[in-house]
């Protein structure tokens, strides 16, 4: 019988991620649901510093304010709602007095180039092209706030503006860390509101900007996120009640997929998702001969990991 189910081709991966390696994740809120398990299995990894963004055209102005110090001053906040917002940020970064939120802002910011310089892995997951520019400041933002739509001009980033931000973002970071390796995915998400080409337009010109970086980036990483769950996982039972955002199954295999595909020593990272799930145990007798028993069982499993961590470095 023909095989019903469509195989993601896996490109190589240019490289592997040990326990050696210091990842900063930024992108969509998929990022997160990859950074959360990567730090479950005790990787040294950072998720989205300025919180979930969407478009890569801001993605790599957000890091390069980081790389080049850039720090945010009164002009990039607005007011709503009795608080302050960055236009650069997602709204989790909010408070009531703009010195309070400047402070943080620029800690965090502060926090992200210092990652930047000592990062070997940084993990670019893009998430649509569509982008608000806002007439006022004549600049693209990374959250639009739900401020009134007379303020912004609504559209998509092409192609080459996309590339070329890529382009500026990996010269200056090549510059500053000449040791971080970049690896691109796009976000299974869809965003489409009423507009039935937004989605289509938001992750084509994304790959093709994607396409445009292979052609001089060498070597090119790429993870096919976007591809195993719109191929491998075409059935609705793999996505949330919205039907937009991949379910805890869909990212529970994906996961499983990045895992075999990027991160090593393989048996390690099972062992600390087994040693996470150990932990989080609660025995409803502590002093029992049983619970007694699990807990040597949980030492002897972590003499065990370090001593893999230990041989693969």
């Amino acid at each position: 019988m023909k095989s019903l189910f469509l195989e993601t081709p896996m490109p190589v991966s240019a490289r592997k991620i040990g326990y050696a390696d210091v990842l900063l994740l930024h992108g969509s809120c998929f990022t997160e649901h990859i950074g959360n398990r990567l730090q479950q299995a005790r990787f040294q990894a950072l998720t989205n510093l300025f919180g979930t963004v969407f478009n890569p055209v801001v993605q790599c102005e957000q890091l390069l304010r980081a790389a080049n110090e850039a720090y945010f001053g009164p002009d990039d906040l607005l007011f709503r709602d009795d608080q302050w917002l960055s236009w650069m940020h997602h709204s989790k970064f909010s408070a009531t007095e703009p010195e309070m939120l400047l402070r943080q802002l620029n800690q965090q910011l502060e926090e992200t180039r210092q990652f930047l310089q000592n990062a070997t892995v940084l993990v670019l997951t893009f998430g649509t092209a569509r982008s608000y520019w806002h007439l006022e400041r004549d600049q693209m933002v990374a959250n639009c706030h739900k401020m009134p739509a007379a303020q912004f001009k609504t559209g998509f980033s092409s192609p080459e503006a996309i590339a070329q931000s890529i382009f500026r973002l990996e010269q200056k970071l090549r510059a500053i860390n000449p040791k971080l390796n970049i690896l691109f995915t796009v976000s299974p998400v869809r965003y489409h509101s009423q507009d039935p080409l937004e989605n289509s337009v938001g992750k084509g010109n994304i790959f093709a900007a994607l396409s445009l970086v292979r052609e001089q980036l060498n070597p090119f990483w790429y993870f096919p996120a976007y591809e195993i769950v719109t191929d491998q996982l075409r059935d609705y039972r793999f996505f949330a009640d919205d039907l937009k955002h991949p379910s805890e199954n869909a990212v529970d295999y994906v996961w499983q997929q990045f895992k075999n595909w990027a991160l090593q020593p393989i048996e390690a990272v099972a062992l600390a998702e087994q040693l996470q799930q150990r932990k989080a145990h609660r025995p409803l007798n502590p002093q029992s001969k049983s619970h007694q028993q699990f807990e040597l069982e949980t030492e002897a499993l972590e003499r065990r990991w370090e001593a893999l961590i230990k041989s693969s470095s």
